[in-house]
């Protein structure tokens, strides 16, 4: 080759050295003109991504720091606490089932006995289905119901009756009476043997009338009795006006209260009629009560 060849050679791939160098500088300044345009163009994205490399490194800087205060003892304590409740829950578990066995066990044991009380009371329900005794049971327990009941009111009743007889009445004939001394007018007498539970006297019968004429014999103040005239002569109470006991030729027309006469000795005559507002003593009579006794239900 002739040194000219040569020379333009080296002068064409010179030329093509010079044109690739200027293109690859022209696209790294494209490449760069674009990047500075998309980074004008959001000019948050690098900080949005710095805060989140910022948020994650301290992340990890938390966790690194809580491993190190939490001790590998602590651990080992979490799991014993934790083995701890579950042997305690478990061995609640297993005293109450215990203790439902043996409630089960108690009431299985006094249906029994129940049972044979029943079959020993009423031998009727001898090999009778368990529906039928218990039916015959229940019978038996309202029966014990009420007894209980009555037995309860009975001592009710004797305890009133005690303290009456200790406050000075008189039992006769299953009938309390009270001679009380103090002076009242008819109607109070009235009211103070009501405030007992009581009334005032209200004669019967001619037993009675001899057995209160006897208590009051050696008296100083006649009794005030619960006979009034309202139009007819009437009791209290409610009762009859059949038996009249009236000192001769009496009554009179000097009131409409009666009272029982002390001194009297004419048996059965010793009523007589006063004025009402008169002060006498008062005589009061409690009937049988119902509690007082015991009945087959």
């Amino acid at each position: 080759m002739s040194s000219r060849a040569y020379a333009s050679s080296r002068s064409n791939a010179s030329s093509r050295s010079n044109v690739a160098s200027r293109s690859n500088v022209a696209s790294r300044s494209n490449v760069a003109s674009r990047s500075n345009v998309a980074s004008r163009s959001h000019p948050g994205s690098r900080s949005t991504f710095a805060a989140r490399r910022e948020t994650s490194r301290q992340q990890r800087t938390f966790w690194y720091h809580l491993q190190e205060l939490i001790s590998p003892d602590i651990y080992i304590y979490l799991a014993l606490m934790m083995s701890l409740a579950l042997f305690f829950a478990a061995a609640g578990m297993t005293a109450l089932y215990h203790h439902e066995a043996n409630k089960t066990a108690i009431l299985n044991s006094a249906a029994e006995r129940i049972k044979t009380f029943t079959i020993a009371k009423e031998p009727s329900v001898k090999g009778k289905n368990d529906t039928e005794i218990l039916a015959k049971t229940q019978k038996l327990a309202d029966e014990l119901a009420v007894w209980t009941l009555k037995t309860i009111q009975l001592e009710a009743a004797i305890e009133d009756i005690s303290r009456k007889l200790h406050l000075g009445w008189v039992l006769h004939k299953e009938t309390l009476y009270l001679f009380d001394e103090l002076l009242k007018t008819w109607e109070e007498s009235r009211q103070f043997c009501e405030e007992g539970h009581a009334t005032l006297v209200c004669i019967n019968s001619r037993e009675e009338e001899v057995f209160l004429e006897n208590e009051i014999r050696t008296s100083h103040e006649d009794f005030w009795i619960g006979l009034i005239f309202k139009g007819d002569w009437t009791w209290v109470d409610g009762s009859k006006y059949e038996h009249k006991f009236w000192k001769f030729n009496w009554p009179v027309a000097n009131g409409n209260c009666t009272v029982l006469k002390a001194f009297c000795h004419a048996e059965a005559e010793c009523w007589e009629n006063i004025e009402c507002n008169s002060l006498r003593r008062s005589l009061c009579k409690m009937k049988p009560n119902a509690h007082w006794y015991i009945e087959n239900p």
